[in-house]
């Protein structure tokens, strides 16, 4: 009901939604904040997830502040989850910390199991991530959005060493 108050479309609806339900709600009538726990058994493209959350927040603004956590299952690859989400992870970790700013966009992310090597092509880039925490960045976008617990490692690596 929510997604046909908001317009989105049946086909995104039928084709990235079908799979999953809302698990709940939680409200906030102090802060008028509505945070919506979404469990799905198949990765969202970042472009559909993005459009979507746009949608439902346009739609329901005057109303409250609209934030979604979406549950992946067990049987998602976490690895699918970071690479798909990485460069949202980028634009949100640039609006909450200022001073990390286009030096971790050049940065190459691996993930093994939970684990997600934050691979930087110089030393400069390597002290400033441990400065800046970015590890519980990390940790706290993907549990805080997508519901995966990963831990992180960064490595320094030479651009020529790595190859596409």
């Amino acid at each position: 009901m929510m997604m046909q108050q908001a317009n989105v479309p049946a086909d995104v609806v039928q084709t990235f939604f079908a799979d999953g339900y809302i698990d709940k709600v939680e409200t906030s009538r102090k802060n008028r904040e509505w945070t919506f726990y979404i469990v799905k058994t198949q990765v969202v493209p970042g472009d559909i997830y993005r459009s979507f959350c746009k949608m439902i927040r346009d739609k329901f603004a005057h109303i409250a502040t609209i934030r979604f956590v979406l549950q992946y299952t067990s049987d998602v690859n976490p690895e699918s989850v970071a690479h798909e989400y990485w460069s949202m992870f980028l634009e949100w970790v640039q609006r909450e910390a200022a001073s990390i700013n286009g030096w971790m966009t050049k940065a190459k992310i691996e993930v093994h199991g939970k684990v997600l090597t934050l691979h930087l092509l110089d030393s400069f880039g390597l002290e400033l991530a441990k400065k800046k925490n970015i590890n519980d960045w990390i940790r706290q976008y993907f549990n805080g959005f997508f519901w995966r617990r990963l831990s992180s490692e960064i490595r320094f690596e030479r651009l020529s060493r790595r190859r596409a």
